[in-house]
């Protein structure tokens, strides 16, 4: 996680209402999410950031509300993300030592 983003206040009713548009009503339950939102850290990301690099372990997953991440892995695009997608969920999860590249495409939360 980068340290150096600029942190946004988001309350934690709006924090759960976008997880839940991301996951759906037949998703986790609403405690599951308060959850995952008390360990969020909403923030603003400019146009260009690095917010991952290939090579170094995954450890944290990215949630777009609003703009675009692309990320890539080998050389190969994985593609570019906007808002209500998860970026790099599996490799947080399985602490994959090799991670990938992960960046802004358009201003993001």
């Amino acid at each position: 996680m980068r340290y150096d983003l600029e942190r946004i206040e988001v309350g934690r009713i709006e924090q759960i209402h976008a997880l839940r548009s991301i996951f759906g009503q037949s998703g986790p339950s609403t405690a599951a999410l308060a959850a995952l939102a008390e360990q969020s850290i909403p923030v603003r990301v400019p146009r260009g950031t690095e917010l991952a690099r290939e090579g170094e372990p995954a450890t944290v997953l990215y949630i777009v509300i609003e703009g675009e991440l692309s990320a890539e892995r080998r050389g190969g695009l994985l593609g570019h993300f906007g808002p209500r997608n998860v970026v790099g969920s599996l490799t947080a999860l399985a602490r994959d030592p090799h991670g990938f590249r992960c960046w802004d495409t358009r201003d993001t939360i």
